[in-house]
């Protein structure tokens, strides 16, 4: 229900960097390496968009070098925390 986006600055460099925050239901370990690996989806429908197939690593890959995913999970009884990298 919630999204902000963010234009910051790193300390690193001072370079531009996009921050984007929800309060989504996250995903596992195994949900982010789906998300992150190229071509994979679990569509079922050809009227529905796509998830985890090409659209998130092309379209952060266009807005600059790197992307860095942090992500918060529940599943059950068992708590996750799953950092995901491409550049």
């Amino acid at each position: 229900t919630f999204v902000s986006v963010d234009k910051v600055e790193l300390k690193k460099d001072n370079s531009p960097a996009l921050l984007f925050r929800d309060d989504g239901a996250g995903m596992n370990p195994e949900g982010l390496r789906k998300c992150m690996s190229l071509g994979y989806s679990t569509k079922k429908s050809n009227t529905t968009i796509g998830q985890y197939g090409n659209g998130f690593k092309t379209s952060t890959m266009r807005l600059g070098a790197d992307a860095i995913v942090f992500s918060r999970a529940t599943r059950g009884s068992k708590a996750t925390q799953s950092i995901g990298l491409l550049s």
